[in-house]
């Protein structure tokens, strides 16, 4: 099997595999603090949607709540040669935990940290600083351009919402619904994420650069999947694909 095979197996593994915690038994690996605040990790078998590969979790809990802090794979190991496909490694930091994978080009690794209360949340995923792409400028809205004839800092035109970024902005906000798992716990700040408008407009390649955990990552990103198309950037009279960052406000009343 050539590394192209495995890596599109990998794929498959990761978008197919479901876990059915309650049917599951738990194994306690480790127990540690962040200030007064205790925390347990544990390891737990899935149940895979596929007979290729056997699957296990990490699963990460706060004492004294039942609520699933972060669900992370540990590792997926294919049936038919015993192989292992992926393989995440944890280490714990003074006020974060960072889950570490192996196997896998995207999601390379992913932070929790102690937030602003004291409690820890998923603050964001990356690659390693070897394939980490330059920092966006400090400040717009549309960050570097991506496919457009070798001047990835121009356009003729910019990519446009219809009606503009603030109907943009507003139809996030119209559509994203509030995960209990935030409202319980008091969650509320800025996510960051990142977006690509195609050449036919649609949006593609979400990502979280900055996120708050809890559910309201994935349910941004939830909703801008099923964004409405833009008009895209142009150059030289070509339509071209751009990425744009936009902050999007999570606030409780």
């Amino acid at each position: 099997m050539n590394n192209t095979q495995k890596f599109k197996i990998l794929l498959m593994l990761l978008f197919l595999v479901t876990i059915n915690a309650s049917a599951q038994t738990r194994k306690l690996i480790k127990s540690f603090k962040f200030g007064s605040v205790g925390y347990n990790l544990y390891t737990i078998g899935g149940r895979p949607n596929t007979d290729l590969a056997d699957t296990t979790f990490y699963l990460l809990y706060r004492v004294g709540n039942t609520k699933v802090l972060g669900k992370e794979i540990k590792e997926i190991t294919e049936k038919s040669s015993g192989e292992v496909q992926l393989n995440t490694t944890y280490e714990i930091f003074p006020k974060s935990i960072i889950f570490k994978r192996e196997g896998f080009t995207d999601d390379a690794y992913r932070k929790y940290m102690q937030n602003s209360k004291g409690l820890l949340s998923f603050l964001k995923y990356g690659v390693p600083v070897a394939m980490t792409p330059p920092p966006p400028p400090s400040s717009g809205t549309v960050i570097t351009a991506v496919d457009n004839s070798g001047k990835p800092d121009e356009v003729d035109v910019l990519p446009e919402y219809p009606g503009g970024i603030n109907n943009a902005r507003k139809y996030v906000g119209e559509h994203v619904e509030y995960p209990a798992e935030a409202l319980e716990n008091g969650i509320e700040g800025t996510i960051i994420l990142t977006f690509v408008i195609e050449k036919d407009g649609s949006v593609t390649e979400i990502k979280i650069d900055k996120g708050l955990g809890f559910g309201l990552d994935e349910e941004v990103m939830r909703v801008m999947k099923r964004m409405p198309k833009w008009s895209p950037a142009k150059l030289n009279g070509n339509d071209v694909r751009y990425r744009m960052r936009m902050p999007v406000n999570f606030q409780l009343n």
